[in-house]
C-alpha cells in the first residue's frame, strides 16, 4: 500500500510483469540430494520420452521447497547487478535513484510492480529483464495479484476483486456474508 501511496502522490508511471515458468530459470544444485520424477504417461510420450524412465531433475519445479528462495536469489541478484539497491524495509523492494528519476520495484513469488518518475525508465526495466527472463508486462498496471486497479484522471487508484468477489458470490448466493 505504501508503494501505491507513493505512486499516487508523485504520479508515478507504472506497469507489471510476470516472470513465465520462474523457477526453470534455477539451476538444482549438483552437490544437493537428487530428486528423480517419472513422467505421468500422456506427459512422457507428449515429450517423446519414456514413460517408464526416471529423470533426475536439473532445474528447479514449482513445489520443490527451496525453488522460490532460489528464484528469489536469482532475481534479487539480477536487481542488484543492474544498479538496484535492496531495502531495510522489506527484503523484496527495490529502489534506484538516477538524478531526478526515482524507480521502485517490488515483487511477490513472481509477479513485479514497477513504477517510476520516468516512463523511459520503466522501457529501461523492461530491457534489464529480458536480459534474463521471460515475463509477460502490463504497461498500464491495471491488475496485480488479482487485484484490479482503476486509475483516475486526477491520478487516483481505486483497488477492486471482481473476480474475487463474483467468485464468493458464485459459491455461497447473494447472502454471503463477507
Amino acid at each position: 500500500m505504501t508503494l501505491l501511496q507513493l505512486v499516487v502522490y508523485d504520479r508515478m508511471f507504472s506497469a507489471t510483469f510476470d516472470t513465465i515458468a520462474a523457477y526453470l530459470y534455477q539451476d538444482y544444485p549438483k552437490d544437493a540430494k537428487p530428486i528423480y520424477i517419472e513422467f505421468p504417461s500422456n506427459i512422457a510420450t507428449a515429450c517423446n520420452l519414456d514413460p517408464a524412465q526416471l529423470y533426475r531433475m536439473n532445474k528447479y519445479l514449482y513445489g520443490i521447497p527451496t525453488a522460490g528462495k532460489a528464484y528469489y536469489l536469482s532475481y534479487s541478484s539480477h536487481l542488484s547487478n543492474n544498479g538496484f539497491t535492496k531495502s531495510i524495509i522489506d527484503p523484496c523492494l527495490f529502489y534506484r535513484v538516477q538524478g531526478t528519476t526515482r524507480t521502485l520495484c517490488w515483487f511477490h513469488v513472481d509477479d513485479t510492480f514497477v513504477a517510476s518518475t520516468s516512463m523511459e525508465e520503466i522501457h529501461s526495466f523492461h530491457s534489464m529483464l529480458q536480459n534474463k527472463f521471460r515475463f509477460t508486462m502490463n504497461l498500464d498496471a491495471s491488475q496485480y495479484l488479482g487485484i484490479e486497479l482503476h486509475k483516475g484522471p486526477d491520478g487516483s487508484v481505486q483497488l477492486l476483486q471482481t473476480k474475487l468477489m463474483k467468485d464468493i458470490i458464485d459459491e455461497y448466493g447473494n447472502d454471503a456474508k463477507v
